[in-house]
């Protein structure tokens, strides 16, 4: 197979990949809007903003305390999202609006077990109402310093929301965002799932002990900090890796965008470079062919394909 049939097939192969994960991100974050059709017989027209044991939750912002959380979990619509360690002896919700709210307008949340739930919103079959109001609502979560260090999972989705994460650690994070950025700050976990669409994703200090997995259909990715291992597909968007010690794994493809790679000196790496229309500038003395190229022992593993991207290997100091 030549590099033109090559090119043409990722192109298509990544393409029907940002239709999925467009389509799989939105159905993930709206995943509690219902809508039935067809009002006939014994189906009636109905949609709206549901999700499960509803009647449990309490509307309006809260103070809980912050030992019996383990987890948290936001689903958000419409405006930022900031969760972040502050000087406070509780976990305070509290939420912004340019208007008046509801109760069934306001934040709805629940404390089940160990896990801390946050909806938009209160449940209702009304599409209309759900949507047209323009809440443009701002979500706050403070968590007291002395526990923002020990979270299971913290799980966040948002639809036309930012992301803002700063100052925790959790064992596992998982963020998804259609049309909104995602910004972390001294942020640790052990693995990391990331998909955006039509965001970008910026990290400050981010370190991922294990695995760092992130998904993009048009934004940048930024990830630095310290890391392990990496996995990234973007359709358009760059990728660049800032780690304060050599990853032991690599696994990019881009279809329009440049991977960039800065590490500090390291016992050695094997990179596999797969492109069209891209070129590849290394810091780092390599030998082998075009395609792939070997530094020292070659221990760790990169593997970058891109259709129409550059390659940069930075040395860090």
């Amino acid at each position: 197979m030549n590099r033109k049939t090559s090119a043409v097939i990722r192109i298509v192969s990544w393409s029907i990949v940002a239709v999925i994960l467009t389509v799989v991100l939105i159905m993930g974050v709206l995943g509690n809007w219902s809508v039935t059709l067809f009002p006939f017989g014994n189906h009636t027209t109905s949609g709206g903003w549901t999700y499960a044991e509803s009647g449990k939750y309490t509307a309006g912002p809260a103070e809980l305390p912050a030992d019996k959380i383990k987890n948290i979990r936001v689903n958000w619509l419409d405006g930022s999202i900031t969760l972040s360690a502050a000087d406070t002896d509780q976990v305070i919700v509290k939420e912004t609006s340019s208007q008046k709210l509801s109760t069934k307008e306001q934040l709805h949340y629940y404390l089940k077990g160990d896990t801390l739930l946050i909806e938009y919103r209160g449940a209702t079959k009304n599409i209309i109402t759900a949507f047209a109001n323009g809440l443009s609502k701002k979500l706050e979560i403070q968590i007291p310093r002395k526990y923002a260090d020990s979270f299971q999972e913290i799980l966040v989705d948002g639809v036309s929301s930012d992301i803002n994460l700063d100052n925790l650690k959790t064992k596992k994070l998982s963020l998804d965002n259609v049309s909104g950025d995602i910004s972390l700050k001294n942020v640790e976990s052990d693995t990391l799932s990331a998909n955006t669409t039509s965001g970008s994703l910026n990290s400050t200090n981010l370190i991922v002990s294990e695995n760092a997995v992130t998904n993009s259909t048009s934004g940048d990715v930024i990830l630095d900090g310290s890391l392990t291992a990496v996995q990234h597909d973007s359709v358009s968007g760059d990728l660049q890796i800032t780690s304060a010690a050599c990853p032991e794994n690599i696994q990019a493809g881009t279809t329009s965008g440049s991977v960039t790679l800065n590490i500090p000196a390291n016992s050695g790496f094997t990179l596999e470079y797969d492109t069209v229309s891209g070129d590849l500038e290394s810091d780092f003395p390599t030998t082998g062919s075009d395609s792939r190229r070997t530094y020292e022992s070659g221990k760790s593993h990169f593997r970058i394909d891109t259709v129409s991207g550059s390659m940069k290997l930075s040395k860090t100091k």
